[in-house]
């Protein structure tokens, strides 16, 4: 280990800037290490210190936050519980709902389809893209949301993929 320090010291000692230092009288030394220090602990403050502390301080603001939210949500439970009932219940449950992409996911999951490209539209529809998927699992996975999920496709596209029962395709589901 004095070994170690004894190196280290010796590489700092043959540098310009030590050279430059120990030229320097008493005094002048005194005020260039007071100049480090002083320049060390701005250093400190303004990169570690002042973050940190500003970190917290938006962290417990948050957690306050989060805190008040947890307790009106607690103490309106009943409230919001009656008002989403009511909500569920003025609903038109005639209408179907338009494809989600979860339950898109979760079926063609299901079939191991790999969705290559999903994308709500603004009209309600969902449109999807799978490359070189079985076409025996693909019909497979169309019937399930045909019948299951009460999607329909309103637009299909189906190519040829490189290899014989592969295919890559293109649907719009309402």
């Amino acid at each position: 280990m004095t070994n170690l320090l004894t190196r280290v010291s010796d590489a700092v000692a043959s540098t310009p800037a030590h050279r430059w230092y120990a030229e320097k009288s008493h005094n002048d030394r005194r005020i260039v290490r007071l100049l480090v220090l002083l320049t060390v602990g701005l250093v400190f403050v303004a990169g570690i210190w002042i973050p940190v502390t500003e970190f917290q301080q938006r962290e417990r603001a948050r957690a306050i936050a989060v805190q008040s939210l947890f307790e009106w949500i607690t103490l309106n439970r009943s409230d919001l519980t009656k008002a989403s009932r009511r909500q569920n219940a003025s609903a038109d449950s005639t209408l179907p709902s338009g494809p989600t992409i979860a339950k898109i996911t979760s079926s063609a999951a299901q079939f191991n389809i790999v969705l290559s490209r999903l994308q709500p539209e603004a009209d309600g529809t969902v449109s999807v893209s799978v490359e070189q998927q079985s076409f025996d699992k693909l019909i497979r996975w169309l019937a399930l949301l045909e019948q299951e999920q009460q999607y329909v496709v309103e637009r299909g596209s189906v190519d040829r993929g490189s290899q014989p029962g592969v295919v890559s395709a293109q649907f719009r589901f309402r």
